[in-house]
């Protein structure tokens, strides 16, 4: 059936559409515990009149809606497709994005159930890279196993896919260089709409440290000296010379770099001389082999309050897709999303009340490098895994908790391993079960907080570390979604989207739990417990979390930084009564000057991190500089 004919059948049709589709959300959410208030409705029923717009050309672009998490995105997505089917659309072709394969796959079986219930038909495709097993696929959909193995999918990737009127695909799949037609493509015409789900990012960026390059080939000099090195040292003295001009000149207009060409063959032949192994040289290769493979490409050298590096970026997302519906519960406060200009933010917009939310806030440093170093202590030193194990004991025990660890790397610090050992030892079943045999705690780690929603039942979400970008690569990150690479870029933007970046991650994390159910515009009870040294996370999680209750986490362990407070506090006197001509000053003069001579080194440098937040001064090296 043809809707495009005339003007007034394609009107008509299109607001029954809507209507179709808008009774089958109600429903669905309804029957998912959710009771929607007007504003929710009202945005819901216009995102599905933007869908129904954009598909049927009467609308082009980007569009962004920042519905909350368990507002009811993934179901109008299900609820447009089957209303599709219901009024016989066939010349319609609609590709849907998500990052995880599982989500996709949880997408296609909602899908289907509901073009069952509605006694229609249309075909749906599933395009991703992971293997198929029916019966390990079996196991999992029947609840014998909790997650999926690692590289396997619950349901097979589709034959075909130029013949599937809706086509799932995985967000690697768009940014990955792959045909745009694999994707893009229906009865060999373009697809009418895709449909984003989360935040839209066009670019891969890349951002290396100009120190562990230094460090890496000074130290592989040791044992061989050969053309490869040879091209990296050159490399980094012309890296060097643009840094000079920059500091010398105060410059705010970079230049491109452009490293000397090399084949596809001297390429090839450098990584392999870099390959071999020397000593104690194996992060010491792969440090290098990073470079030489961004090393043909656009760079830019930048300064940050974390060091020196160069950064490139190419645009993955191609310009070709401008029909997109962006579906991110963060992009109000992620400000790396808001700096691509091509996405409209829908004027629509609808906030969920936080009344229900308590969270529980310890002060503490909690990246990568420090949960690290906490982790790997003697168990009377692991001061956060003691902090976590008060906090269970204090969580009566039917109710659910989601604990959320960082990944292992190199086999370093098993940190799931080392937390459940402690919470053993300290009396807690980690292998209890609640509420009909589900398992009390799910154990996540980064890169699974915008995947799950099957862990609604869960009151509460430990948080044992939140992730942070490098400032490297946050600058890659801004100059690739602004897509230009010399674009202007300070301290004071990086370390505000890195914080904004940080609270994304939490809100994530935290809408995996029981927070996710909506009722009459309020969240479900629950409790976030956060582990976080700046309090400034706060104004942005106020944006998405409003009225949520802030507390401090009543810790035993961990002192709440008082005593790095107040260092910060006489810093930040100090300063303050610097001469306004006063561009630099280094730390060591403030320790002595500020009379902190006795306290205690990594006290002073948490103190001298914090600054960086709460005044207008940056650490480079071992000064601090005006900005």
């Amino acid at each position: 059936m043809d809707l495009r004919t005339t003007d007034t059948n394609r009107n008509i049709e299109n607001k029954q559409i809507v209507s179709t589709a808008f009774t089958i959300l109600i429903d669905n959410l309804q029957s998912y515990g959710n009771t929607l208030s007007m504003n929710q409705s009202r945005v819901l029923k216009a995102l599905l009149e933007t869908y129904t717009e954009i598909a049927f050309g009467n609308q082009q672009g980007r569009y962004a809606f920042g519905i909350p998490t368990g507002g009811g995105k993934s179901q109008s997505i299900v609820a447009f497709i089957t209303a599709l089917a219901k009024h016989n659309i066939s010349n319609i072709s609609i590709a849907v994005s998500a990052s995880k394969v599982e989500a996709l796959c949880d997408l296609k079986r909602d899908i289907e159930k509901n073009l069952e219930r509605a006694d229609t038909s249309l075909s749906v495709g599933l395009l991703h890279s992971y293997k198929y097993d029916k019966e390990k696929a079996e196991g999992y959909l029947k609840g014998h196993t909790e997650l999926m193995p690692s590289g396997y999918a619950s349901e097979p990737c589709s034959d075909s896919f130029d013949d599937k009127q809706i086509l799932l695909c995985t967000h690697a799949k768009i940014r990955g260089r792959v045909d745009i037609d694999q994707y893009n493509s229906y009865q060999g015409k373009p697809r009418d709409l895709l449909i984003y789900d989360e935040s839209l990012l066009v670019s891969d960026t890349r951002g290396i440290d100009m120190q562990n390059i230094e460090s890496s080939i000074a130290f592989l000099k040791v044992y061989t000296k050969n053309e490869a090195t040879n091209y990296i040292d050159n490399a980094l003295k012309v890296f060097s010379e643009e840094l000079t001009r920059q500091e010398e000149s105060k410059s705010t207009d970079p230049k491109q770099i452009t490293l000397p060409r090399l084949d596809a063959d001297q390429l090839q032949a450098y990584k392999k001389i870099l390959s071999k192994k020397h000593r104690g040289a194996l992060d010491v290769s792969k440090a290098l082999i990073s470079f030489l493979n961004i090393s043909q490409e656009p760079l830019r050298v930048i300064s940050t309050a974390q060091g020196k590096g160069f950064i490139s970026y190419d645009i993955v997302v191609p310009h070709e897709l401008k029909n997109i519906v962006v579906l991110d519960a963060s992009h109000n406060i992620r400000e790396l999303v808001q700096l691509d200009k091509s996405i409209k933010k829908s004027e629509l917009d609808f906030k969920v009340s936080h009344e229900n939310t308590t969270v529980k806030h310890l002060k503490y440093f909690s990246g990568r490098h420090s949960m690290t170093n906490s982790f790997k202590s003697r168990k009377a030193d692991r001061k956060v895994c003691l902090e976590v194990s008060e906090a269970v004991k204090s969580i009566p025990e039917e109710e659910g908790i989601i604990i959320f660890t960082f990944k292992t790397r190199d086999k370093k610090v098993n940190f799931r391993q080392i937390l459940e050992d402690d919470l053993y030892k300290e009396g807690i079943d980690t292998d209890a079960v609640i509420d009909s045999n589900k398992p009390r705690f799910i154990w996540l780690t980064w890169g699974d907080e915008t995947s799950h929603s099957k862990y609604s039942y869960c009151k509460h979400v430990i948080l044992a570390g939140v992730i942070h970008r490098s400032a490297l690569e946050l600058g890659s990150a801004i100059v690739g979604q602004l897509d230009n690479l010399l674009a202007e870029v300070s301290n004071e933007q990086i370390q505000k989207v890195m914080l904004s970046e940080c609270a994304h991650s939490v809100y994530q994390a935290y809408s995996r739990s029981a927070s996710r159910i909506i009722n009459y515009g309020k969240t479900s009870p629950a409790t976030l417990w956060l582990i976080f040294n700046d309090e400034s996370i706060k104004d942005y999680l106020d944006i998405v979390m409003p009225e949520a209750k802030w507390t401090q986490w009543n810790s035993k362990h961990i002192l709440n930084q008082s005593k790095v407070d107040i260092v910060v506090e006489k810093i930040k006197m100090y300063l303050r009564e610097l001469p306004e001509d006063v561009p630099k000053v280094s730390t060591q003069k403030i320790k002595k000057e500020a009379k902190l001579k006795s306290i205690p080194d990594s006290t002073f440098k948490r103190a001298i991190d914090l600054i960086q937040n709460a005044t207008g001064w940056i650490k480079t090296g071992r000064s601090l500089i005006k900005v």
